[in-house]
């Protein structure tokens, strides 16, 4: 598309998009570069630049694109939505009349209202803790719609998983359709949980290679269904009598997705927010995939996520009763996967791993069977591009701060106690 239409901002745009989500930043770089060189300047095409600087750490080229976006275009809320994230917070602080300006125009959608007010509660977090909260609601409900929609679907959706991919079902398969020697490793947890963090201590590994949220297996379920001609809902699958003959089709696939491809002879790692959906078809398929479930505070992950600006918009963690509800469905469905697979996957807890952090590395590559590297407990010297909400705090070593944050705002959080039923005290 790129090459029928060189000029076009559009497919100039969706082609750096699509380079930046399989985690080839080199190549949206190198689009973007060219098109600025070829004097196609756009707000957009300067924001995405600053996005992919943001992703490899580079602050200061960052700004300066989303500066050039809003000389194009003063009121681009992504422009700045993109400076929050870079800019130390007494410095952005400087930005909020600019901003208030965008929010009080007519034009200016729910999402860009959300970004925007998450900005402003982002500047002053450490300075006005209740005014920050406040700030805090305001952003969620402009971005909470259908939240309630999700939660109604999700419980039956994974209750047809456990009916589904259980014990009978594993055991009915054909070890022979099976990919024995393939060991990806997958991590599994909720948004903010720490699976970041995990990542880029496991892909710090000379064996390793950190694919991020790649979505690889959600492809290879995707591309199998298209060429088995079936449902892509992978929970009826072992309903079907050549069930085990979908899993080196799987296999194939995954192993051919790009992330997982550039791999080469290095062991994946990803961590997929949808895997917990997929563990059973993942061991299915790979009866030794390696499988890390991180478990964090379930009242620090919720903060984190209601801190957090989800720019694709899962609307469930836009809302505190929806991310608690999630949470307690997430966590019966990591139950029900370890009854199924009895000390097949490691449980990790965030606490521990930030406080002990050589002990818990040192378990964590051994479960994986690799030998240990110090590199690993450096993990922040090694780190690439990074797409996620956890990009700035993963290039620097393990702190403690981020663990009981909770505990400020217990009040204001009590929706969330009240669904996961827990002691206040």
């Amino acid at each position: 598309m790129l090459k029928t239409f060189p000029k076009s901002e559009a497919v100039i745009a969706e082609s750096a998009i699509f380079y930046k989500s399989i985690n080839d930043a080199d190549s949206a770089h190198s689009i973007l570069d060219k098109a600025i060189a070829s004097n196609i300047k756009s707000a957009r095409i300067y924001r995405l630049l600053g996005s992919i600087y943001t992703a490899n750490g580079n602050n200061e080229n960052a700004r300066k694109n989303f500066y050039n976006a809003l000389k194009i275009n003063p009121n681009d809320s992504w422009a700045y939505i993109g400076l929050a994230k870079t800019t130390k917070a007494d410095k952005f602080i400087t930005l909020i009349p600019a901003i208030n300006t965008i929010l009080n125009k007519k034009t200016c959608s729910n999402n860009e209202k959300s970004g925007l007010t998450f900005t402003k509660a982002w500047a002053i977090k450490k300075s006005d803790p209740e005014g920050y909260f406040e700030l805090l609601t305001t952003a969620n409900n402009f971005a909470a719609q259908d939240h309630q929609e999700y939660i109604d679907q999700l419980e039956p959706h994974l209750r047809e998983i456990r009916e589904n991919i259980n014990e009978d079902a594993l055991n009915s398969i054909d070890t022979s359709k099976q990919n024995h020697t393939y060991s990806p490793i997958f991590i599994i947890s909720l948004p903010r949980s720490g699976t970041t963090l995990l990542e880029q201590i496991i892909g710090a590994h000379s064996q390793t290679s950190p694919i991020g949220e790649s979505g690889a297996f959600s492809y290879a379920i995707m591309q199998a269904a298209a060429q088995l001609k079936t449902s892509t809902n992978f929970e009826q699958w072992p309903s079907q009598k050549n069930f085990s003959n979908f899993l080196p089709i799987l296999d194939k696939h995954f192993q051919s997705y790009l992330p997982v491809r550039e791999s080469k002879d290095r062991r994946p790692v990803d961590k997929s927010l949808l895997s917990y959906k997929q563990l059973g078809l993942m061991f299915a398929t790979y009866p030794n995939a390696k499988i890390i479930h991180i478990q964090r505070h379930p009242l620090d992950n919720i903060l984190s996520c209601y801190h957090q600006f989800f720019e694709n918009h899962h609307n469930h963690l836009f809302n505190l009763e929806a991310l608690a509800l999630n949470s307690k469905m997430f966590n019966e469905q990591m139950s029900y996967w370890k009854t199924v697979f009895p000390k097949k996957i490691l449980t990790v807890s965030y606490e521990d791993l930030v406080l002990q952090q050589e002990e818990k590395t040192r378990e964590i590559l051994n479960y994986c069977e690799l030998p240990y590297e110090e590199q690993c407990l450096k993990f922040y010297e090694h780190i690439g591009t990074i797409n996620t909400a956890s990009n700035e705090q993963v290039r620097q070593p393990m702190y403690k701060s981020s663990i009981g944050q909770w505990k400020q705002f217990e009040q204001q959080l009590q929706p969330a106690i009240r669904i996961l039923g827990m002691d206040q005290s």
